[in-house]
């Protein structure tokens, strides 16, 4: 029940065109909370000193809890917040100066009340402004300090025999308003933490989303190519199918056993042929499904060499399909042996894919165009190298390559996300996406991936 007073009092009291910052509602809500507790504490303490017959600390009581009160009521009629808090804590030093000189000065009870005024002035406002009002306090003990040693004598209107009690609960009613305090800031730090879990799933959400149209952007671009390296598959598996439906025509009227032997020999070679043709279609075909899926694939073993020689002819296609007059020379360099390597082979492709389109963008209008892939591995890396003859990058464009958003190709032409998104990718496998580049010779990436053993 305290804690849910504590946490929804503030609510009352706090002015719209502070509830937008954060930080300073929360620090509202701890100002507005303490303000009412202390206000309840200064008037607990109006009892005790009519009880203990003392005048002084009675009039003290009365001024402050009034104004306490009055300091929540001031935040909401408009009152800038930084006036109300350090009023606030100013009426506190001087509350508890009047107190501690009329109850003994220096060796009064009150004298440990000194520090909560900086303490306040921390939550509610700065740790600047903590560091300014403890220097306050400091200063007014000082001055007691010097009084006690010049002889001076201080009045202390309260009996000895009182003097535990009102330490007991005054004691009791800053562990009060402490208490209340920590429930405030709790309650301030789990609507923070509420509203940054809620802001980080939107953020992952939009992330996804962008990612996805990235994919999306990739498959256009891989589907002219697609278009291309299918047909030719598919024609072998026409011409293979043709022709073996001719050799067991041919085989209905053979009689001669050696011959019948040589017709099926053909129909199985042609048999074998179709299967690895359709085979290179079906390869092709899951490429698109695995570019196109927007769900979590599994690791696996994979062949980057297989990877890396399907994604140059594709890319090419693409770039002659989107551009009839382009042309350019592929070189491949696929290191025998590669290990396999254990990785998503939907997101190595698309980053494989990625470089290539960008290596075959590069060369357009310059004297032989050439985009060339190798690989080669050593003890700890598969390296996958994607190297162009293009005009190469700036100093200042390498810095800023990876970054989101961040593309050298006209308006419309580029999303700015696949290198991003590329690197990223090779990040999340433990691997390494390095470049070098020189203007007007051209530009190599390299992929360096972890064997896994």
């Amino acid at each position: 029940m305290i804690k849910k007073i504590a946490a929804n009092a503030h609510l009352f009291f706090i002015p719209e065109h502070y509830r937008t910052d954060e930080v300073i509602f929360r620090k509202c809500k701890v100002f507005i909370n303490t303000t009412l507790v202390t206000s309840i504490f200064a008037f607990f303490f109006l009892g005790n000193a009519i009880m203990f017959k003392m005048p002084m600390a009675l009039i003290a009581m009365i001024v402050c809890s009034i104004l306490f009160f009055m300091f929540a009521w001031a935040l909401k009629f408009g009152i800038p917040y930084k006036i109300c808090t350090n009023s606030y804590i100013f009426l506190g030093v001087v509350a508890t100066a009047w107190d501690a000189y009329f109850a003994g000065g220096l060796n009064s009870i009150h004298t440990p009340w000194f520090v909560f005024p900086a303490i306040g002035a921390i939550l509610i406002g700065t740790i600047k402004e903590g560091r300014i009002w403890m220097m306050i306090s400091v200063s007014v003990l000082m001055c007691f300090g010097i009084a006690a040693i010049t002889g001076y004598v201080f009045p202390n209107e309260l009996a000895d025999e009182y003097k535990n009690y009102m330490a007991l609960s005054g004691y009791a009613g800053l562990i009060i308003i402490l208490f209340i305090v920590v429930l405030v800031v709790e309650n301030a730090y789990l609507n923070s933490l509420k509203k940054l879990n809620t802001a980080l799933d939107s953020l992952k959400k939009s992330q996804a989303q962008l990612i996805h149209q990235e994919k999306l952007a990739s498959l256009g671009h891989l589907t002219a190519g697609i278009a291309h390296e299918i047909k030719n598959p598919l024609n072998f598996v026409n011409n293979f199918a043709q022709l073996s439906v001719e050799l067991i025509d041919e085989l209905e009227t053979e009689q001669d056993i050696e011959a019948r032997k040589e017709i099926f020999k053909d129909i199985k070679s042609n048999l074998g042929k179709i299967k690895q043709h359709g085979n290179r279609a079906d390869f092709i075909v899951k490429s698109m499904l695995l570019h196109s899926r927007s769900g979590k694939s599994e690791y696996q073993e994979t062949d980057i060499n297989k990877i890396c020689e399907e994604y140059l002819n594709l890319a090419y296609h693409g770039a002659r399909a989107a551009d009839k007059d382009f042309n350019c020379k592929l070189d491949k360099d696929l290191a025998p042996n590669l290990p396999f390597i254990n990785c998503l082979a939907q997101d190595i492709s698309r980053v494989i894919l990625n470089l290539l389109s960008n290596a075959m963008y590069a060369v357009k209008g310059v004297n032989d165009p050439t985009v060339g892939i190798s690989t080669s591995f050593d003890a700890k890396y598969v390296h996958i190298d994607v190297k162009d003859n293009g005009g190469g990058m700036t100093e200042d464009t390498k810095k800023k390559l990876f970054e989101p958003f961040y593309t050298t190709k006209p308006t419309g032409q580029g999303t700015g996300l696949g290198l991003s998104i590329s690197f990223d990718i090779i990040k999340a496998h433990g691997g390494i996406i390095d470049l070098t580049s020189e203007l007007n010779k051209g530009t190599t990436f390299r992929i360096s991936l972890p064997i896994k053993k």
